[in-house]
This record gives C-alpha cells, structure tokens and sequence, in this order.
C-alpha cells in the first residue's frame, strides 16, 4: 500500500501545483473586471508585489494616459490601451522613489514633485528632466492652464509661465504647506496653525484663521470656500470659519480631499471612505458612501478636463465622475510599454500539461525505486533529534529604567501583574505592568522623532473608534508595514498593541474611579461598544471590568 501511495501522493500534489498556477491568473483577471472587487482585491496577491501609496495620480490631456506617482515605487503610467511602464530611481527617470505630488499643464508638459522638495518635468519630445532656478526645497505645486506655481518651503511662490523662465509670483514670509489653484485665477495657500491665504495677481490676503490645520481646500462654484480637517468639514461665510456637521454622515471625521459635482454636491474622501454629501442642508444624511473602510491620502486628488476626480489611497485609485458615476482603476504589474498581455492563458494550459507529465514521470520513477529499495526498519536510536535552544526573552525596558520612572501627576492606577501567555487573542508577551510601564517612559522621558510621531497620533486620536495602523501610516505618508516593522525595532511592540494599551490605561483610571458607567468608558477611550470593551478589557488584564475595580480599588 506504502508503494502506491507515494507516487499517488506525488501526481496528486504536482496536479494540484500545477492547476493553482494556471487559476491564479484568471481568478485575477475575472476580479480585475469590474469595479465592485475593490475592497477584495489585493494588488499584492493579483500583481506579485505591492505597490505602495498612491500619493498624487492625474491624467494627462494630450494623449489620456494615467499617471499614478507612489510612496516607495516611483511612477506608474498606464496608457489609453492599457499599456504601462514604471519610472524609478533605479531607471534614472527620477532623482527619489518617492513621489510627492505632480500637476500638468494643458499642453501636457508633467511635472513631478519628490519628497525631497526636487522638481522633475517630463514631455513627450524633452522625456524627463530637472527643472532649474529654484532656489529652494518645493513642498507643493500646482497649475493653472499652462502657468505652473511652486511653494516653496520659506513661503515663496514660483510661477512658470509657459515658454518663459522662472519669477517670483509672491512671498508670505513665512512656511506655508499647500496651494491649491483655483478656476478663478487665484491661488489659495495653507499654513500651519490653520491659516489661508488668498493670492490674486501677486498680492496675498489673509483669510481667517481655521480652527484646526487643512489637509484640503475646495472653491465652490457658488464662491463658497471649504476646508477639510482632521476634525472635519468647515466653510467661510460671513468672514469666520463655520463648522458644517458631518458626524453622522461621513466615515471618519478626517477629511483628505474635496471635489464638487454638476449637483452642487461635495466629494468627500477621508481616511476610512468617501462619500457624497448634500452641503445645502447640514440635516441631510449623507447620500452614498463607497470603498468604506478604505483609506485615502491627503493631496492625492485632481480633476481632469472631462470632470473626472481621481483619488488616491493605499490600495488604488478611485476615478468618480463628477457627474455622479463611479469606476475603479486598479493597481497593474508594471510592464515594458508594449502590447497588454493578454494571452497568457493558452501558455498557462501548456504549463499545466507538462505540469502533469512532471508528476507522471516523477511517480513512476518513486515507484521503481521504492520496489526496487527494501524497507529497513529505523531503530529509535537512529532517528536524529535536534535539539533548539530556546531564545531568551529580550525585555522593552529594563528594571532600572521602568522603576526610576514617576508620573506624580497621573492618577494613580493599581495594575495586575499576571502575564497572559496562554491567551490565543494576546499579541504580545508583555503584561499590563510592562505596557503601562512603557507608556510611563514614553511620557516622561524624549524618544526618536519616529516614535514621539506615532505615540504623538495615538493621543490625540484614540477616541476614534475606527483609528488603525493604516491611519497612522497615512499620517506620516508611511505604508503600514513600514510602521509596524520601525516600531517593533524601536519598543518591541506593534502600533496596534500600543494604541490598545494607551486605551487601557484611561480605562482602567476611569474605572478605579467608578464615577461614569461602563458604556461610557468604552465610548470615550475609542471603543465601538460596551460588550467589545469588556471583552478587550478582560483579554489585556484577566480580568472584567467589575472584577478589576473589586481587585483594586
């Protein structure tokens, strides 16, 4: 029986081996088809690698290609007939992998911004170059016809007209974040610490200061200016900055990117969704949300000359018709710019043939060999054991460093000390005495920039309910797994893990002081509901919530 069963199994598995490689492709083609698969669709599954952030996408008008410019990869461009090719570092295209932003002008003239403040122009006829003559890093561009404006980090605006050479257009004096042109002619300037600027002909003007920092701002065609925060959505009437409540209409209150339709309607991408919403009654519940959960980035949007939004997040493209219609450009294995492989079926049939040829040969070569080879029993001491040593447990923090730390401030909160190591939702080894105490450090003592940065986002964000690594990420224009993988180097624990312990710690203060009910706690430290509470409550201390207060008040 032993002697059929091993080329049996052999055939089988190289059957089975061969039959997955062909299926791939064409489940992948099949989920490519229709814009519906997005939220399944995972471009590192279908394409073989993933392709980072979509920082800036638009699509030029002189021949209608897309360009998708990313966070790690470089540039993407995918022609009319599906055609594309990726422009790197590596090819010598661009001076960073890392694309910023990008604009065109109407005669198709692209210009592409880096994270390093470096300009790259790209045409047609010239392919790609560095633009010259500025005398600073770049933090925003954008265009207006065939004019070409440059914000630069002091403050200074560039303009480039077409056929002519640099000039200065205006300087605020001090750094500014963003700029934005809109149809008008003007140019409209974000700045740290909430404040707008309006630019006409060379002359800024001060708008009212908002209330929290923009990540987006839309001139309406009825004139009215909004700005998206990540606090959510203001607009400008009446001289003062008037807060438009969305709470129960969009997915997260962090607004990233606003367009306008042909209904006088709003586009609203935010860092879980985008959806459209009804600015003419603040009532009015929002009227379709899309791509829920999906997170978009800020300064990833255009509109092109067809009235098309492009919007880009961290699994693809979103392209909305500012009409009212929605469509999906998903992310594609970049190619040489050639004709779209789209036979590769036929081979794939031919590979599982030879594939079943492989496994005939393979078994009955085993079984030969098998029949031909007598069975010698194995004593148990000829079985060689290997022994692992077990790798030491690397601690956060040491003893000396934990137990120096007071917060005399803080209320003082009575932890348990028992380690779960037999809980399967644990995702760590430490207990609740090693997070506190690590969240205590980070407190009182100065960390790298990376970690005040993301320590610096759960404490102001934690009360969202739906705040995850990829929110985080977008924060600080990472990917996800880039986070995860510098803060496990950094502390030994994932960002997740310490969201969930700065939660705890709030929580359990609040119980010991037994003053608001439980439904409220989970509420105010970013809990969707109270029986999720109790269950996250119980799986990092051991115990409930009751039990925790009995224990220690």
């Amino acid at each position: 029986m032993r002697c059929v069963w091993g080329p049996c199994g052999a055939f089988f598995c190289c059957c089975a081996l061969a039959l997955f490689f062909v299926a791939s492709p064409v489940f992948a083609d099949e989920a490519d088809s229709s814009s519906i698969e997005y939220l399944t669709l995972d471009p590192e599954a279908v394409t073989g690698e993933s392709l980072g952030f979509a920082s800036a996408v638009l699509r030029n008008p002189s021949d209608g290609s897309l360009w998708i410019g990313m966070s790690e990869k470089g540039l993407l461009r995918i022609g009319r007939n599906g055609r594309r090719i990726r422009y790197t570092q590596q090819s010598g295209h661009l001076p960073s992998d890392h694309v910023k932003g990008m604009c065109v002008t109407s005669e198709g003239e692209l210009f592409i911004l880096n994270a390093d403040g470096v300009v790259t122009c790209y045409s047609s006829v010239e392919g790609f170059h560095s633009l010259k003559g500025l005398p600073g890093p770049v933090v925003s561009l954008s265009s207006q016809g065939n004019r070409v404006y440059f914000l630069l980090d002091t403050g200074a605006v560039y303009c480039l007209p077409d056929g002519t050479s640099l000039s200065l257009y205006t300087d605020l004096g001090k750094p500014a974040l963003f700029l934005i042109s809109p149809a008008d002619g003007s140019l409209l300037i974000a700045g740290a610490g909430g404040s707008v600027v309006s630019v006409s002909d060379g002359k800024p003007s001060a708008l009212p200061l908002l209330p929290e920092v923009a990540n987006a701002i839309l001139l309406s065609s009825d004139n009215t200016l909004w700005a998206g925060t990540d606090a959510g959505l203001y607009h400008l009437s009446e001289g003062k900055w008037v807060f438009f409540d969305t709470h129960a209409m969009l997915p997260s209150s962090r607004i990233v990117s606003l367009a306008e339709d042909s209904h006088n309607r709003l586009l609203v991408a935010t860092g879980r969704g985008l959806c459209w919403i009804d600015v003419s009654n603040s009532n009015v519940s929002k009227s379709e949300t899309l791509y829920s959960d999906e997170t978009f980035l800020p300064l990833s949007s255009s509109v092109d000359s067809n009235r098309v939004c492009y919007i880009g997040g961290v699994r693809g493209v979103v392209a909305a018709s500012l009409d009212g219609s929605f469509s999906l450009t998903p992310w594609v294995a970049p190619e040489p710019d050639g004709p779209d492989p789209s036979g590769h079926k036929p081979a794939s049939w031919l590979l599982y043939i030879l594939s079943v040829l492989a496994g005939f040969c393979i078994s009955f070569v085993f079984y030969f060999r098998r029949r031909r080879a007598p069975e010698t029993p194995v004593k148990p001491t000829d079985i060689p054991v290997e022994i692992v040593p077990a790798a030491p447990e690397t601690p956060v923090l040491s003893a000396e460093q934990t137990d120096s730390i007071t917060t005399p401030e803080r209320p003082s909160v009575r932890r348990s000390s028992s380690v779960r190591a037999n809980s399967a939702s644990s995702t760590s080894s430490l207990s609740s005495d090693d997070y506190f105490k690590l969240l205590d450090n980070l407190d009182d003592n100065p960390q790298d920039s990376f970690v005040k940065d993301v320590y610096d986002i759960i404490k102001s964000s934690y009360t969202d309910s739906k705040l995850s690594v990829e929110d985080i990420a977008g924060k600080l224009n990472l990917t996800r797994v880039h986070v995860n993988r510098k803060l496990q180097a950094s502390l030994g624990v994932s960002p997740s893990s310490l969201l969930k312990a700065y939660r705890m710690r709030l929580a359990a203060t609040m119980i010991l002081q037994n003053e608001i009910p439980v439904s409220e706690i989970a509420s105010r430290t970013g809990f969707s509901s109270g029986s999720y509470f109790s269950s996250a409550f119980k799986d990092f201390f051991g115990k409930s919530p009751s039990e925790y207060y009995s224990t220690n008040k």
